[in-house]
């Protein structure tokens, strides 16, 4: 009779972990959060003389070519805020993509954690009955670039190359997690 009892029970537990296994398989990489280069995504600005600056973004294949324009125009209204000014002129901008691929680890209570790197993709049971996997996207990795000068000053009624810093913050917000 104890046998009867456990078999329910083992049914309930296999349903249990293969929903995991199932919602983990549909899980995939997110779009590159706003925030410094990191691992080759995210944002990065040189100076090239004293008030004009190279802006760059670069998002992993998640992330849509929308996105990173986005971006780019917000580090260039932060970047022209903290350089003192109040407005910023883009002098040159463009948009690539380059063939990338990014992975994502989701790790579930009592499973095991797989580095990126890990050459094993999919799910993985873990010794304490936890569940990790390894989802890897491939596909094009866009990068915005623009050269910006920074002034002071009010922006310039009717010319489309000049952004005023407080309102290009306003309309690049990234979304909230």
């Amino acid at each position: 009779m104890p046998m009867r009892q456990s078999m329910p029970r083992r049914l309930s537990r296999i349903a249990i972990l293969l929903g995991a296994l199932l919602l983990a398989a549909c899980a995939g990489p997110m779009p590159t959060p706003y925030g410094p280069a990191a691992d080759g995504f995210g944002f990065s600005q040189t100076q090239i003389a004293r008030d004009r600056w190279r802006v760059a973004f670069t998002g992993n294949p998640a992330t849509s070519p929308e996105t990173v324009d986005s971006y780019l125009l917000r580090r260039a209204a932060q970047l022209t805020l903290e350089q003192g000014g109040d407005y910023f002129v883009v002098e040159g901008r463009s948009i690539t993509g380059a063939p990338a691929s990014v992975a994502a680890v989701r790790s579930y209570p009592g499973g095991v954690s797989i580095p990126p790197s890990a050459p094993q993709a999919g799910p993985v049971i873990g010794v304490w009955g936890g569940v990790a996997t390894l989802n890897e996207r491939s596909g094009t990795a866009f990068t915005a670039q623009a050269d910006i000068r920074i002034h002071r000053g009010a922006a310039p009624a009717g010319d489309p190359a000049a952004f005023d810093a407080r309102r290009t913050l306003t309309a690049t917000q990234p979304p909230s997690r």
